[in-house]
């Protein structure tokens, strides 16, 4: 163990699993966690005797509590058990300590280890996504090359009931239909690749048991300091919003919610039983219905939230480019295909949501980034501008000038044609259309680089949302 790892490391008799142990006991919640994910090992027939099983182990309670139980069942049904761990490398020397953690257990364990590194932050800046999708995909990737190199297709994962509650309100706050807020299922496909299935044999259980589990039977696992950070909504859900409605409105709130997400689940899955397979050609003479199923699937298929308001977009603007949560850039084709763009200044526009907690990306050599808040800016540091975000709309669209484009900047009476300012301004001919110019839902220029921001979405004294707009010209010094 390097110097300054053991303070991460927990397990035993700590504070915080017991009191998640008396929790659960007293809410009659905890189960004999060996029989429930052996009985449904049994029952699915999940794994086949002598078959290979890859496990996703973080290092953290959940996937060490997985790995456990995986192991002890692997020597009964003679499955050959395998390890793989995703450094991130966002928390710096606790990545690599997380890393040579889950290396150790592996071995002890002699179970085959597969890891690799990636540079997420990199990868979002070049792309244009966030951090958490960014994850997401080197995830995805690494498990299908693990998968590969081990000639394997099964992946165990440890997500449980308390991540699908959590999933639920984060999908709800998006706009998801039927299928998004259905949650996971124990047994599906890799996005990338459907000849590996992923396993979720814990998510009938939730996070109590798990740290009942591990202090019961001495697990050790890592700490990740992240999951206190109330600044990610996923936190805030579960540090705040969960418990407050557990407390003032449904103390079974996880057990209502589980409930819910099966019968929608149910639901979806007969709606598209009964089905008829539309003809591509004949997409847009479908009903609006018909074709809001039809993207639901595309976007699934592709790995991305089929969140009601990007299928709206989606529809309205057919053969635009439009900018899904995280920064992914899409467009929908006239035969009711979506693709994956992937930079967004191939197009001449581009759509952004505004109610989102952040977004990042890059259009036209512009790269920017705005978040979401409710917090009234207090001081300007460098390129950034603020709005009422109520003012924008659910979107705004990036673009370039346009001769006859008007535009009124704060402070003055009324709009003026943007030529006009970009000759006061002294901008040369040849640098106008390379300035990018952002338009309200209305349609209405409320920024032009290198202006001000305009009249009609300034904040005002009973502005209560705010849309912090950062950029900086690519090359720039």
């Amino acid at each position: 163990m390097e110097p300054g790892e053991s303070h991460n490391v927990r397990g035993g008799l700590s504070k915080a699993n017991t009191c998640a142990k008396s929790a659960a006991s007293y809410d009659g919640l905890v189960s004999d966690l060996r029989k429930q994910i052996a009985d449904l090992f049994s029952r699915e027939k999940l794994v086949k005797p002598r078959q290979k099983l890859l496990v996703g182990v973080s290092g953290g309670l959940d996937s060490m509590v997985l790995l456990q139980l995986l192991g002890e069942l692997s020597e009964r049904g003679r499955w050959q058990l395998g390890v793989v761990h995703v450094n991130h490398g966002l928390r710096g020397r606790a990545s690599g300590a997380d890393e040579r953690f889950v290396r150790r257990v592996a071995e002890r364990m002699g179970c085959s280890f597969f890891t690799e590194k990636h540079d997420v932050r990199k990868l979002a800046g070049a792309e244009g996504i966030s951090i958490e999708m960014a994850a997401r995909k080197l995830r995805h990737e690494t498990f299908a090359r693990a998968a590969k190199a081990w000639r394997c297709r099964k992946l165990a994962l440890a997500h449980h009931r308390d991540d699908q509650v959590e999933l639920f309100f984060l999908r709800l706050f998006r706009g998801a239909g039927a299928r998004g807020l259905g949650g996971m299922v124990v047994d599906s496909q890799l996005p990338l690749d459907a000849k590996i299935r992923l396993l979720r044999p814990l998510l009938n259980s939730d996070r109590a048991s798990l740290a009942t589990f591990a202090e019961e039977n001495g697990i050790q696992f890592r700490e990740d300091d992240t999951n206190e950070d109330e600044d990610i909504l996923r936190n805030r859900v579960r540090h705040r919003l969960l418990p407050l409605l557990e407390r003032d409105f449904q103390p079974a709130l996880k057990e209502v919610v589980a409930r819910s997400m099966e019968l929608l689940r149910d639901s979806d899955f007969l709606a598209r039983a009964t089905d008829r397979s539309p003809d591509q050609t004949a997409f847009q003479s479908l009903p609006k219905a018909a074709q809001r199923r039809e993207l639901h699937r595309h976007l699934i298929g592709l790995g991305i939230e089929p969140e009601f308001k990007l299928i709206k977009r989606l529809l309205s603007h057919p053969e635009r480019c439009v900018t899904a949560p995280g920064g992914v850039s899409l467009q929908l084709g006239r035969d009711g295909k979506v693709e994956i763009i992937p930079k967004v200044s191939q197009f001449r526009g581009a759509e952004l949501m505004v109610p989102v907690e952040e977004e990042q990306g890059e259009f036209s050599g512009l790269k920017f980034r705005a978040v979401l808040g409710n917090r009234r800016p207090r001081r300007l540091t460098g390129p950034q501008e603020w709005f009422d975000a109520a003012k924008l709309g659910v979107q705004v669209c990036l673009r370039h000038w346009r001769a006859g484009d008007r535009f009124q900047p704060i402070g003055m009476p009324d709009p003026v044609k943007l030529q006009n300012l970009f000759v006061n301004a002294k901008i040369q001919r040849n640098q106008r259309r390379e300035l990018v110019v952002m338009e309200n839902e209305k349609g209405q220029i409320v920024w032009v680089e290198g202006l001000r921001i305009g009249e009609l979405a300034k904040i005002c004294s009973d502005s209560s949302r705010f849309w912090r707009w950062e950029w900086e010209r690519l090359g720039d010094e």
